[in-house]
């Protein structure tokens, strides 16, 4: 199941006010070879595909906290759900797009 074996950098901090914490995890070779701009659509959908429930197995889960994010977004209690809405409404409209103040941080 995994494609490398190393070392890794384990980095978190609480988010003040929130009831959440903040982790970043780098392998070290990623320390030089970071490398992301989404501001290219076809950028954007690879990313969002890798977010869909049928690649959980093999990239691992993502969770979006219940927060509001997007105006727009249909809310629903089922995580799957939730991330299939944002999913959807993120390919109606462009990160930039003025009612969803926090989609360019995700």
């Amino acid at each position: 199941k995994y494609i490398d074996e190393v070392a890794r950098t384990y980095t978190w901090t609480p988010v003040q006010s929130a009831d959440y914490s903040l982790a970043l995890v780098l392998p070290p070779y990623s320390k030089y070879y970071i490398q992301a701009k989404l501001d290219d659509q076809i950028l954007q959908a690879q990313y969002f595909e890798s977010l869909l429930p049928s690649s959980f197995e093999t990239v691992g889960h993502v969770f979006i906290a219940p927060r509001e994010y997007c105006k727009d977004l249909v809310k629903s209690n089922n995580n799957t759900e939730l991330l299939l809405n944002f999913i959807n409404l993120m390919d109606k409209n462009t990160p930039d797009y003025k009612n969803c103040e926090y989609s360019n941080s995700l």
